[in-house]
């Protein structure tokens, strides 16, 4: 996490929330004691990266690399066996839900 402004809007408690930008890339606010305990050291996407993909091939697609995670899913950089490069959703790429096209 790396702190990217302070905002003016509070938390209950009367801190001030600060706006972050996760190591994935993702913008969470928090505040300065959340970050200075270790409380909050993702915005969750650690939660939803408990296998890495990188490196496999599932059909046509060889994952060459975490994307992002959104709404509680992990997505990977994938390149197709056609020379194309996509962002697919863990579990589309795992149960073959994503066609490649010919």
């Amino acid at each position: 996490m790396t702190v990217v402004s302070k905002t003016n809007e509070k938390y209950p408690d009367g801190s001030f929330l600060y706006e972050c930008k996760c190591d994935c890339g993702n913008i969470v606010k928090t505040t300065s004691s959340r970050l200075k305990s270790g409380h909050l050291k993702s915005c969750g996407c650690e939660h939803y990266l408990s296998e890495d993909l990188t490196g496999r091939t599932f059909n046509h697609l060889k994952v060459t690399g975490y994307s992002h995670s959104f709404v509680h899913k992990a997505f990977w950089n994938c390149l197709c066996d056609c020379g194309m490069t996509t962002v697919v959703r863990s579990d589309y790429i795992k149960n073959g839900n994503t066609v490649t096209r010919q």
